[in-house]
């Protein structure tokens, strides 16, 4: 995967739940292959997020997607309470 600068902010879900609110990153993860292939032409086959991520204030985790050609992009991605994501292209491989 060639190196692609992407920086998208997001306004995604959240729901409370039990003593925290939780991102369902499903969204997150059709958002990242969506803007993968606008900005940078590259067509993901997968894009992999951990399934729910517990927000405590702001928050950051990692994602992972892969090309058609198997090539690997790291994407960094900052959540904060108000469902606001962050998220970049931060190494590739």
């Amino acid at each position: 995967m060639r190196r692609i600068a992407v920086t998208l902010v997001a306004a995604l879900g959240l729901t409370a739940c039990g003593g925290g609110t939780t991102l369902d990153t499903t969204e997150l993860e059709e958002q990242i292959a969506r803007e993968l292939q606008a900005q940078g032409g590259v067509t993901a086959e997968s894009v992999e997020c951990p399934p729910e991520v517990k927000i405590e204030g702001t928050t950051t985790f990692e994602c992972v997607a892969t090309a058609e050609d198997g090539s690997t992009a790291t994407i960094t991605a900052t959540a904060d309470e108000e469902g606001s994501v962050e998220w970049e292209v931060t190494s590739t491989g």
